[in-house]
């Protein structure tokens, strides 16, 4: 008599996809932070400023990652989740495995542009995949897992990257077979680019017969993307509060994190191998428990029926960020104990990493089931826009600029941190009363909604 085949439970394969997902999270912010530990190699064999570095590190990948985002994720809903990821994770990593050839500012910038185009198709697709194959009572979990990916990646690549660039010091040149030499710093680009083709394709081979028994028995819905705009902008006064208060709160993190080296470099004189190490230990201890932290406040206070905690975790955040912000400033620019001016930096990275679980979860919880990755895909676009397209390089530019020494980095990261983190208070704060009335609403038609 043959063995029966025992299925394994959704939940089962859903946290496996998770973790499978959570990897791809990974390797995205790998290669989205490359560039930041090799500042210094990159400005000085390239011969570009701060103020280009800022447009590479930013806009380059931000504008591209916006308008692919809400493209693609109208072609999302009706393909595979699987095969999109893989196609994604193939198209970056193949753009970063590119950079390690090219020898000019301009080279450099189309390589992040389809960075970002990659990019774009993983988190509307994973979110959505991981919605359909695990309970829902449970998906914070499953969610808390897959963002963990996106500081392990960064700093697993200020590791490596940063051991990297100081080796590059000693021997500029590395050679790959006979007659043939590239520059070491350039090694980071074919390490994890090369790592990211071969994963695009063992992760479609291990989930392509997965999709079909998790997808949902329910009847699909779509919306197109006319519908949802006008549902964002009947519903405006949320909506904006909340897509501008997150943004401008990410604006935070992301400046604190893509400029940290430079920081950690120029003003208090670490090598590059020490900044990459340093900041990996702050991204995978202060940033990581701040996900953590704020997803569990977050729990709490729903849990006493305070519906409008995604609103107060944010706005409370963005406070304490300037707060520590200004302490950081404070630590180094009066030269006071190094351990000072770590702890300040540390608290600064813990609460400017609040936004993430608040975001996803406002938006899951006030919009309807059928707008809800298109519209999560808005977000995305405005918040990489301001986060990365915009506060990136007005770091750069007020040190080349307004501040005009490569010391003054600093000074640069307090003004952009502090007039972000408050804004986004602000917004947040005046966001809670529309946000409640939104939520009343949905009462209406409870069915739509989580």
């Amino acid at each position: 008599m043959p063995k029966l085949r025992l299925r394994r439970p959704s939940y089962e394969i859903g946290m496996h996809l998770a973790v499978m997902c959570a990897f791809a999270n990974l390797l995205s912010h790998a290669n989205r932070q490359i560039l930041v530990v090799l500042v210094e190699r990159i400005n000085s064999d390239l011969q570009i400023s701060d103020t280009q570095f800022g447009l590479l590190i930013g806009p380059s990948f931000a504008i591209a990652y916006a308008i692919s985002t809400i493209l693609i994720a109208d072609l999302t809903d009706a393909r595979s989740k699987v095969r999109m990821i893989s196609i994604g994770v193939f198209i970056w990593s193949a753009a970063t495995f590119a950079c390690a050839f090219v020898k000019s500012f301009e080279g450099l910038v189309i390589c992040r542009a389809f960075v970002g185009i990659g990019q774009s198709i993983l988190s509307p697709a994973a979110y959505t995949l991981l919605a359909s194959s695990y309970p829902k009572n449970k998906l914070g979990r499953i969610s808390s897992v897959y963002a963990t990916g996106s500081f392990l990646g960064s700093a697993s690549v200020l590791i490596i990257g940063g051991i990297i660039a100081d080796q590059a010091i000693l021997q500029p040149n590395l050679e790959l077979w006979a007659q043939f030499n590239i520059a070491r710093w350039r090694l980071v680009f074919l390490i994890v680019g090369g790592i990211g083709l071969v994963y695009s394709l063992l992760f479609i081979a291990l989930f392509r017969k997965t999709e079909n028994r998790l997808s949902s028995p329910s009847i699909k819905q779509y919306t197109p993307y006319p519908k949802v705009l006008l549902y964002l902008w009947q519903h405006k006064s949320c909506y904006a509060f909340y897509i501008l208060g997150f943004s401008c709160y990410s604006v935070a993190m992301f400046s604190l994190i893509a400029w940290g080296p430079a920081f950690f470099i120029r003003q208090l004189h670490f090598s590059q191998g020490q900044a990459g190490l340093l900041l990996a230990i702050i991204l995978s201890t202060a940033n990581l428990s701040g996900v953590l932290l704020s997803g569990y406040f977050m729990d709490k206070l729903r849990a006493r029926q305070i519906n409008q905690a995604p609103l107060i975790i944010g706005a409370t955040g963005a406070l304490l960020t300037a707060l520590s912000a200004l302490f950081f400033y404070g630590a180094f620019s009066y030269q006071w104990a190094l351990a000072w001016t770590l702890a300040a930096f540390f608290l600064c990275a813990h609460f400017s990493s609040y936004p993430i679980a608040p975001s996803a979860s406002a938006n899951q919880i006030m919009t309807a089931l059928a707008m809800r990755a298109r519209s999560y895909a808005i977000f995305l676009a405005v918040n990489n826009l301001l986060a990365m397209g915009l506060g990136l390089t007005v770091v750069g530019y007020l040190n080349d600029h307004i501040f005009n020494t490569e010391e003054a980095v600093g000074k640069a990261l307090l003004w952009v941190i502090v007039i972000s983190a408050l804004s986004a208070s602000l917004l947040l704060t005046l966001g809670i009363k529309p946000y409640l009335a939104k939520l009343k609403l949905n009462q209406q038609n409870q069915q739509h909604y989580l």
